[in-house]
């Protein structure tokens, strides 16, 4: 194909013609064949893996020179050669004798190349006639894969800096592919990110405190300032904090005055706190609620030492508003107690021990009922029944009971307190990061969030040695979702979150940490970083595999100073040598390439497969579960290519039966045996 320009002015003889009644079109095109002195085609695999050994390089077509008289250079230049290694050059093969009047000629210009490391190979090859000027150059440049796909190994722990801890850890650290992956650490010290986020989502849920205010959303909010104190938030430099960090902190003042006036706009004489505050129209409650004054009088209870103590102007206008709140919360919450169990015996039944444990957590475990209640009303709501029923409670109701229990004059040591660490704990379930308690033994579904949380709470209180807290903590700062995709964290749920996580790292000193960590893998430092403060509470490093000793040693954790760290170890690489043997995990793979004869479908034995040649690779599945839809994904190796099934092969559009949602049709088997076909594009030895 060939253009031409026309002048300015001039019309141009293949442009189009357009009138308003009718369009014509006309159009000019001329081939012409143009013949370069010298060109190169390359000579390539689209992509090599490590290990292989392949030739690469170009053809060399030259035109109208004699082959005998031809004087041709061919140089390469690599750009970027790490990945591979040149074992050798092949020798130039001028064909045509002395005297033959061929006005052309090709010959092949390779390399002998062997794959040393994942990465880009690139490399520039120039040809030129020698005498006449004529030049030619391409570049070369494809991926160097691995021999499988990338694994990721990964660790989680908590190391307490107050006693100058060293933790090995037991990560053996594999053999890899060069250039394959690294070693990621990441570190982090106290909660105070995971609080922030809560309370940023608080916000969020309702910026502008529009009605309907729900009146566990004003609860949380409220809970926040005295949270966030034991951080010292308001105090740090604006300088040293992100934008998001920074708007969650400045708006810690506003949305506590506003709640504690939805709060009081929620609060009735006599019926205590409502539900929800309806700014149209208030509607009377016709009878106090248990639930909301109990969540009310509980969070203001676990909060009373902050309540108490903290005199800055945040929060000092609201507090004593709030201790008038509570007392109305406290009456009405003695009555709506009182009313259900009444209620509940007038219809031969009792109030349900889950009522009585959340009210007894609000109202401690040393109230007593009026001394004109009847003994049996004063049985169903005493402690001695808690006690008695703890097996058939739920788990936050037990949560609920054992801190009341623990609030009362000499009850740290009681023994349903001990029973009940030991059943938690004994329901505890890891998952990677985290650690949950289990809504009952042999369940693998978590308790409530709150349930969690207020676990937590009880352990630290009591002292527990556990290495798993920490995971619990990471539990509670964000719960995942359930098994069909959504979560319910709900807002007073995060008010108890934030609560259970100030008091962990009360306990480990990580409010105000000061801690160094060093974490090495032999004489290599994968991550020196020193936490002081809130400002800058999470640290991470990446460290390439090609920086670690070969072969790689153990990662060591040291940490020193006041706080706890905590530290996620995520590997990221290509095995370097593949199992000579097949492995079992629930699916049982195997893979044979092998030449098809087509004349009488015998299978030839592989090592060297010529190029052009038709290969059939064949997988096997064998397991003995029902699976759901399962992806198989099966590597081909370097130099073939998939050819369409609509050409070659058997065509079959569900080659793995019962595994995809595509394949109705087909007949569950134990055992799975179907190929396809691939074509060979470059010499490979396999």
């Amino acid at each position: 194909m060939y253009s031409t320009s026309v002048p300015s002015g001039e019309r141009d003889p293949a442009a189009s013609t357009r009138s308003p009644v009718n369009e014509k079109y006309g159009s000019v095109e001329r081939e012409l064949i143009v013949r370069r002195a010298i060109s190169l085609t390359p000579s390539a695999p689209r992509f090599a893996r490590v290990g292989d050994e392949f030739e690469a390089g170009a053809v060399v077509t030259v035109s109208g020179t004699n082959p005998s008289k031809a004087e041709i250079f061919l140089t390469i230049e690599v750009l970027e050669w790490a990945s591979l290694e040149i074992i050798r050059s092949e020798r130039i093969v001028i064909p045509g004798e002395d005297g033959t009047e061929e006005v052309g000629f090709q010959f092949p210009w390779l390399y002998r190349f062997k794959a040393k490391k994942m990465g880009q190979a690139k490399f520039k090859i120039t040809a030129k006639i020698g005498g006449q000027g004529a030049s030619d150059a391409l570049v070369i440049n494809f991926p160097v894969e691995g021999l499988q796909e990338a694994v990721t190994v990964a660790t989680s722990f908590a190391i307490d800096g107050n006693s100058s801890s060293q933790w090995q850890e037991g990560l053996q650290l594999p053999q890899a592919v060069p250039g394959s992956g690294a070693i990621a650490i990441q570190a982090g010290v106290g909660r105070l990110p995971a609080v922030l986020s809560m309370a940023n989502q608080l916000y969020e849920s309702n910026p502008d405190h529009k009605c309907p205010i729900d009146a566990t959303f004003a609860l949380a909010l409220m809970a926040i300032p005295f949270v966030t104190e034991t951080y010292k938030v308001l105090d740090l430099d604006p300088s040293s904090l992100d934008r998001n960090t920074l708007e969650v902190i400045s708006g810690i003042q506003s949305n506590f005055t506003s709640a504690v006036e939805s709060l009081d706009k929620m609060t009735w004489d006599e019926i205590g706190l409502d539900y929800v505050l309806n700014c149209k129209y208030r509607r009377f409650p016709k009878q106090p609620s248990l639930t909301m004054n109990a969540l009310g009088v509980f969070l203001l209870r676990v909060l009373k030492h902050e309540l108490d103590t903290l005199e800055k102007e945040v929060v000092r206008k609201g507090v004593p508003s709030l201790k008038e709140l509570n007392v109305d919360w406290i009456f009405a919450l003695e009555a709506a107690l009182l009313s259900e169990a009444k209620s509940s015996r007038r219809y031969y039944r009792i109030i349900p021990p889950q009522s009585v444990a959340l009210a007894r957590a609000a109202l401690g475990g040393d109230w007593v009922p009026p001394e004109r209640t009847s003994k049996q009303i004063v049985e169903d709501l005493s402690m001695d029944r808690l006690s008695e029923e703890f097996n058939s409670m739920d788990v936050e109701s037990q949560t609920y009971y054992i801190l009341t229990r623990m609030s009362m004059d000499g009850g740290e040591n009681h023994p349903d307190i001990q029973k009940a660490i030991n059943s938690w704990t004994s329901n505890l379930r890891v998952t990677g990061m985290t650690a949950y308690i289990a809504r009952s033994e042999g369940s693998s579904t978590p308790a409530s969030n709150i349930a969690n949380s207020l676990a937590l709470m009880v352990m630290l209180k009591a002292k527990v040695e556990n290495q798993l807290l920490g995971k619990l903590a990471n539990f509670v700062s964000s719960p995942p979702v359930s098994q069909y995709g959504y979560r319910v964290f709900s807002n007073f749920d995060k008010a108890v979150a934030m609560v259970a996580l100030r008091n962990y790292d009360l306990d480990r000193g990580s409010n105000q940490p000061d801690l160094k960590l060093e974490v090495k893998s032999g004489e290599t430092n994968l991550l020196d970083v020193q936490f002081s403060g809130n400002a800058n509470p999470v640290a991470s490093a990446s460290t390439p595999w090609e920086a670690l000793a070969s072969p790689p040693e153990p990662l060591e954790f040291r940490a020193d100073g006041i706080g706890e760290v905590t530290l996620a170890a995520a590997l990221t690489f290509v095995p370097a040598d593949i199992l000579p043997f097949s492995s079992y995990r629930g699916i049982f793979v195997q893979r044979s390439i092998s030449i098809a004869d087509s004349e009488n479908g015998n299978k030839m034995s592989l090592k060297t497969i010529p190029v052009t040649s038709v290969v059939e690779v064949s997988v096997q599945f064998t397991t003995p579960d029902r699976l759901g839809p399962t992806t198989v994904r099966v590597l081909m190796p370097a130099g073939l290519e998939p050819l369409d099934p609509n050409i070659v092969g058997s065509g079959n559009t569900c080659p793995v039966p019962r595994f995809f949602f595509t394949c109705p049709d087909q007949v569950r088997k134990s055992s799975f045996f179907e190929p396809f076909s691939v074509v060979l594009i470059g010499s490979n030895r396999i």
